[in-house]
């Protein structure tokens, strides 16, 4: 799956070193900015210029877009 991740390292002289709290969770109410609403190659068509934006990207049922 995708996901976005960070790590820190904690370094000290004393040989003590605290992590902090932490909250370890998913939320899916933004699966619809994640979604291959055609299920990507089993129904594909051959582009159009009306399939793509501004920018290049495909904007198609049939392709992976992530909005953010």
């Amino acid at each position: 799956m995708f996901g976005d991740g960070a790590a820190a390292t904690i370094m000290s002289i004393d040989g003590v070193a605290r992590i902090g709290e932490f909250v370890l969770g998913i939320d899916g109410s933004g699966a619809n900015n994640l979604m291959v609403k055609m299920g990507g190659a089993r129904h594909s068509k051959p582009l159009q210029d009306e399939d793509f934006d501004a920018d290049g990207y495909i904007l198609t049922s049939d392709h992976l877009y992530m909005n953010g």
